[in-house]
């Protein structure tokens, strides 16, 4: 028995059809890409994607705001004396 996580599986080529209402492959790249649906190209021209990808388009996924980027680029400047003396550095 197979024991995939669903969300993992591949859409089919019959299922982009059903999804996408378009019979070309351009234009159903076309529509995936204008709804921020992560997918890949073929060779072949067709999109290839996950159920995940189509559940979770990339404008929902969490992007982190500004103000916690900055908050993680904020050196530790105690870094650099971790176990050695702190020098004097008045003149």
């Amino acid at each position: 028995m197979d024991k995939r996580d669903p969300c993992m599986t591949l859409i089919t080529d019959e299922e982009m059809l059903d999804i996408t209402g378009a019979q070309f492959p351009s234009k159903q790249c076309q529509i995936l890409k204008e709804h921020g649906i992560a997918f890949v190209r073929r060779l072949d021209g067709r999109p290839r994607t996950t159920w995940f990808n189509f559940n979770h388009p990339l404008h929902s996924r969490h992007r982190p705001s500004e103000e916690e980027i900055m908050e993680d680029e904020k050196p530790d400047f105690d870094a650099i004396f971790r176990g050695k003396e702190k020098p004097n550095l008045k003149r």
